[in-house]
């Protein structure tokens, strides 16, 4: 064999242990004693709605999930109702390392892999019987496959992130808020009169431009009225805790909120995750840098500017995360 041959299959093979490792400590930490504490909080309305799953629920597909894919092969008490959180947390880590791979390459990957199978934060969504760690799952695909498929004129990469993002919606209707970030960047990019007409002549333009309009009528037609039961309820009961609505002027709660959230994913991952946006900008991939910090800044500043009129969950962030540690993924690669 080749030398250049040789060395570039053992370094396949090393890359391929590498990421079983991943999965190896990924599976302990997230599945070591999952069903060894008692329900709570919010846990339990996933046992009501997983033993009577509709359609109608705003975010019905880990319910769906629970019904038809866990409970008739164990009960959904402590531990059968935290199985899919804990699938879910697993197959993250795979799937932000074949994402990241394509975007940032083998070593950035690894480290953004690994950066995830540690974080205790993805670890405890991962041990929650809800359903974030499902939607973090879609969201660490759909955004990047659609990117990916545009970029690339790939159209099964395309279809994937068209069928994630579904999938993404039904999980939970704030995954959508990815696409308004990506949305504001293109317009910016592409809406002055000489593009357009450019690109209006092109026949799959036109039809690509009708596909996003009718996009855009079925999201106001479910999101809106999602939209405002959502923030009736809460007007009902404005809640405590992860809400964080405490009856102080609008400013410092938001402030509040902005630091709960850097807190919980912590400085170190936030400040890398900056460190690697700027690294991408700097080394020349800056299409990639926006389209990230785009999926990053968009959610952020609709949900801390919805705080000012309802009480906000950080969980409602959990679509932008996986931005945080493909960014982490770059800076640490480049060091």
């Amino acid at each position: 064999m080749h030398p250049e041959a040789d060395h570039a299959t053992q370094r396949q093979q090393v890359i391929y242990a590498l990421v079983a490792a991943l999965i190896v400590v990924a599976v302990v930490l997230r599945f070591w004693r999952l069903g060894a504490w008692n329900l709570e909080a919010t846990e339990i309305f996933t046992l009501r709605d997983s033993l009577r799953p509709r359609l109608t629920n705003p975010r019905p597909l880990g319910y769906l999930l629970n019904y038809y894919l866990v409970l008739p092969f164990m009960p959904l008490d402590e531990f059968g109702l935290r199985v899919l959180p804990a699938l879910c947390g697993v197959l993250a880590v795979v799937a932000i390392y074949l994402v990241s791979r394509r975007l940032i390459g083998t070593r950035g990957a690894l480290l953004c892999s690994l950066a995830l199978t540690v974080s205790e934060l993805h670890i405890y969504y991962s041990q929650f019987a809800r359903y974030w760690s499902l939607v973090f799952l879609l969201c660490t695909i759909y955004p990047f496959a659609l990117y990916l498929g545009i970029r690339e004129h790939n159209r099964a990469a395309l279809a994937l992130g068209v069928i994630a993002g579904i999938l993404a919606a039904l999980a939970h209707p704030v995954a959508v808020l990815l696409l308004g970030g990506p949305a504001i960047w293109l317009t910016a990019r592409f809406v002055r009169p000489n593009t357009l007409r450019r690109l209006w002549s092109r026949p799959g333009v036109r039809w690509a431009t009708g596909a996003v309009v009718l996009l855009l009528v079925l999201i106001a037609v479910r999101f809106v009225p999602l939209l405002h039961h959502w923030i009736t309820m809460h007007d009902r009961n404005p809640g405590s805790g992860q809400f964080l609505y405490q009856p102080t002027r609008n400013g410092p709660r938001q402030l509040v909120y902005l630091i709960a959230f850097v807190e919980s994913l912590t400085v170190p991952v936030v400040l890398g995750a900056v460190a690697g946006l700027y690294v991408l900008w700097r080394n020349g991939d800056r299409t990639l840098a926006a389209y990230l910090t785009s999926l990053a800044l968009f959610p952020l500043v609709f949900i801390v500017l919805l705080s000012m009129r309802t009480p906000v969950s950080q969980f409602y962030l959990v679509p932008t995360l996986p931005v945080y540690y493909i960014g982490v993924g770059v800076f640490l690669a480049s060091l």
